[in-house]
């Protein structure tokens, strides 16, 4: 359980889902097999790329956090805590001198931070009385970074994100959008010492 979890109930998201089924339905019968085959392949969701974006992101699975567990829980405590500093004055001042790469390594802690959170074991005796004893959350490490604006490294950040994510031009669905291929290597090769050499000879 993780705040990619609630992408796609965020309203931008939950548009862009709606433009894509009309789109869907109202090409049924026109598409072609290859077309049907890429709209089986689910879409990855996304990461934000903006502060916006994960502000409304972060919010959103806050409150999710809060109804399944209730405010006694370690994360949603700290998941309120960088939603604060999130909407905090300097942050917002800032968000022009944040690029897409830091968001995501933002997002990405909150993501590896939830995931360290829920695989912590627990008993159940730790949930028998009125108050549960949740795992302690270690979320708030990520506090300081976003408030200085700083770079958050983690090994095992995804590299697609890291080397930036295929957009679909302004107005057009998802599904309808094909990454463009990856650079081919140039078709030249450099000769080899003794053709150089060669060359030389012949042409003296």
């Amino acid at each position: 359980m993780n705040p990619q979890w609630t992408l796609d109930v965020e309203l931008g998201y939950a548009q862009q889902k709606a433009e894509e089924e009309k789109a869907e339905d109202e090409t049924e019968g026109t598409r072609t097999f290859e077309e049907k085959l890429r709209l089986v392949y689910v879409t990855p969701r996304q990461p934000p790329s903006t502060l916006l974006e994960l502000t409304v992101n972060t919010a959103t699975f806050t409150a999710l956090v809060f109804a399944l567990f209730g405010p006694g829980c370690s994360l949603y405590q700290k998941l309120v805590a960088v939603c604060e500093t999130l909407h905090s004055k300097p942050v917002k001042q800032s968000k022009s001198l944040l690029p897409p790469l830091r968001i995501r390594q933002y997002h990405f802690g909150i993501i590896s931070a939830c995931r360290q959170f829920f695989n912590q074991r627990v008993r159940p005796s730790d949930f028998r009385d009125g108050t549960p004893n949740f795992p302690i959350s270690s979320l708030h490490m990520i506090i300081p970074y976003i408030s200085n604006g700083q770079a958050y490294e983690n090994i095992s950040f995804p590299p697609k994100w890291a080397t930036g994510l295929s957009m679909p031009p302004a107005g057009l669905p998802q599904w309808q959008y094909q990454a463009p291929p990856p650079a081919q290597p140039s078709a030249h090769r450099p000769q080899h010492h003794s053709q150089l050499h060669s060359q030389q000879i012949h042409s003296t």
